[in-house]
């Protein structure tokens, strides 16, 4: 879901700026000016380029639970991913492929 406001926040800003102010997912030029419109259409091109991608990417390979998308090594040099075990409601470290 955040995915999605992210994508249509920032993205749909480089194609229409006024659907995301009347969608209320961007400020209006009155409350930013001008150089706030130029810096929000700025952050919408790096995010569209760069982070969006990257935060797709991350949530496949976290969801097939690929080693890229874990977020620690331990000692022994594998990577883990934080995960949550349903049957006792905790969370614990597994180790990724």
């Amino acid at each position: 879901m955040l995915t999605i406001l992210l994508l249509s926040g920032q993205t749909f800003s480089l194609i229409d700026y006024d659907l995301t102010v009347s969608l209320r997912l961007q400020e209006s030029e009155e409350e930013v000016s001008e150089v706030g419109v130029s810096w929000d259409k700025a952050f919408a091109v790096a995010d569209t380029i760069l982070y969006i991608p990257l935060l797709l990417i991350g949530i496949i390979r976290l969801l097939k639970r690929k080693a890229w998308a874990c977020t620690h090594v331990w000692s022994d040099g594998n990577y883990y991913l934080l995960a949550n075990r349903q049957s006792d409601h905790y969370l614990y470290w597994q180790k990724c492929s």
